[in-house]
């Protein structure tokens, strides 16, 4: 039996102070975390590791995709001291640490192994969604460089996506550069089966895979009898030595 999941998911920011909540959708929440992941694997041969270099590399690729009509990062980007950026990425880099797939420190990023390993896992999604994939390569290997104040002053010359009668630079501070909304309905999805789309909810949940840790060792040691997940409606009930999963 296939487990239900949540159809939206709430993400929590920090603007001026003031902790924000938003609610998306799940394809919505699981596209951002996986091609945010991608993005960081494919860039690490790029020094794509520092936090303001992935901030910029997520925006030119969502950039990118808003140019192809095809849906992919759907971030809000705005104008700030280090040129365009998105609380709710910055949001999800926290989210990817707190769940395994990021090692983080002094503000640089890394993939885990256990991450690495669902990345290969789940191959298929980045073959198949080849038209994004290629936007985040060409990134990462043609405008990313080396040079951390070249690549600045690179975005910075760049025109703003939404008025283009200014440059980036010229736009005022905390103007809005980019809209998820305008890339929730591209041409070309971004395209999950529902098997994978079940899975990368559950997989990329912190609560979840501590909650199936814990019971997983229960289970070798024969003390789980029944087991309920924090935030899921369902049961894993242990009758002899076979694990069914009930609903509630």
């Amino acid at each position: 039996m296939r487990i239900p999941f949540q159809k939206t998911q709430s993400i929590r920011y920090t603007d001026k102070g003031t902790l924000c909540t938003k609610s998306i959708q799940t394809e919505e929440w699981v596209t951002n975390h996986l091609l945010t992941l991608y993005l960081c694997k494919s860039g690490r041969e790029h020094n794509l590791v520092l936090s303001t270099r992935l901030q910029k590399a997520v925006f030119l690729s969502q950039l990118q995709m808003r140019k192809d009509k095809c849906q992919g990062f759907a971030f809000d980007f705005f104008k700030y001291y280090y040129r365009p950026f998105s609380l709710e990425l910055r949001s999800s880099l926290e989210f990817l640490v707190k769940s395994n797939c990021l090692e983080s420190g002094n503000k640089r990023y890394k993939l885990t192994p256990d991450c690495q390993h669902l990345l290969d896992k789940f191959i298929d999604i980045f073959t198949r969604n080849r038209h994004q994939t290629n936007h985040i390569k060409l990134i990462t290997k043609n405008i990313m460089t080396d040079d951390f104040d070249q690549m600045l002053d690179d975005v910075y010359q760049l025109e703003n996506p939404l008025d283009p009668k200014l440059t980036i630079e010229e736009t005022p501070l905390e103007m809005v550069l980019l809209v998820r909304d305008e890339m929730v309905h591209g041409k070309r999805t971004f395209k999950l089966t529902d098997n994978e789309l079940e899975d990368l909810s559950m997989l990329l949940d912190p609560e979840f895979v501590d909650d199936m840790k814990v019971a997983h060792q229960s289970i070798l040691e024969g003390n789980l009898t029944e087991w309920k997940p924090r935030k899921r409606l369902y049961n894993i009930v242990v009758p002899s030595s076979r694990v069914n999963i009930v609903l509630v």
